[in-house]
């Protein structure tokens, strides 16, 4: 049987996402930390999209690596 995947009452994904990654992992939430948890996952989501819009090119390349 499928599980549920949870949404949130507000239909908002960061909400969303929110409600599913505290059921997947078991967590014990007050209610009244959720509108803040949710700030600050809108302000992760703001910094990935800063980073995400760079556009490196297709001269990038990774970074040397070395070994001992």
């Amino acid at each position: 049987m499928a599980e549920r995947i949870p949404t949130s009452p507000s239909g908002d994904p960061l909400d969303t996402l929110l409600s599913a990654s505290i059921d997947l992992f078991g967590l014990q939430v007050e209610e009244a930390w959720r509108s803040e948890a949710c700030f600050f996952l809108n302000i992760v989501a703001q910094a990935a999209r800063l980073v995400l819009a760079i556009d490196l090119g297709d001269d990038a390349e990774p970074a040397a690596v070395f070994r001992p």
